[in-house]
């Protein structure tokens, strides 16, 4: 497990990126707005995670659309939807202990509390799903899963050219 991590406080505030209004054509500044809102606190059944890592895609752009796609729109006025890695600070849920680092929906913002529900290794949540990186093994022994989906497709392609072809 690493070490190094910063030591922690509870925090007071939690500062999130927030969608104010439909971007037209490639997102500019104005589209979004930074807040700072009291920091969430788990509930019964719930685990309190501090962002770490956050994605930036090309699929944000469809999602902060008003457009109907795959996905159903980021509301106006909340975090941009992203896919992060960050650690347990707070745990309201057997299954999960702080410390433990976990990868999954928790969008642009600091803090982000999920009520996970366990099925076959991977937790289903509010906020998307929540996957245990480490699970048991040492950090040596774990490839943290790619933290965007763009990363993901492109490892995807990567490893599709290089196999041998006769």
């Amino acid at each position: 497990m690493p070490t190094n991590m910063p030591s922690y406080r509870p925090p007071e505030m939690n500062r999130q990126v927030l969608l104010v209004r439909r971007p037209h054509g490639v997102p500019r500044a104005e589209d979004f707005a930074i807040a700072a809102t009291p920091a969430p606190s788990p509930q019964p059944g719930q685990i309190l995670i501090r962002n770490i890592y956050l994605s930036v895609d090309p699929a944000q752009r469809g999602w902060a659309s008003a457009e109907t796609n795959y996905s159903s729109p980021v509301a106006l006025g909340g975090p941009m939807r992203a896919l992060a890695v960050g650690v347990i600070v707070e745990t309201r849920h057997p299954h999960f202990s702080a410390g433990e680092f976990v990868y999954g929906w928790f969008g642009w913002q600091d803090y982000a509390a999920v009520e996970p529900a366990l099925r076959e290794g991977w937790q289903s949540s509010r906020a998307g799903w929540v996957e245990a990186l480490f699970a048991g093994r040492s950090h040596a022994e774990v490839i943290v899963p790619p933290v965007s989906v763009t990363c993901f497709i492109s490892r995807r392609r990567q490893h599709d050219a290089s196999a041998p072809r006769i």
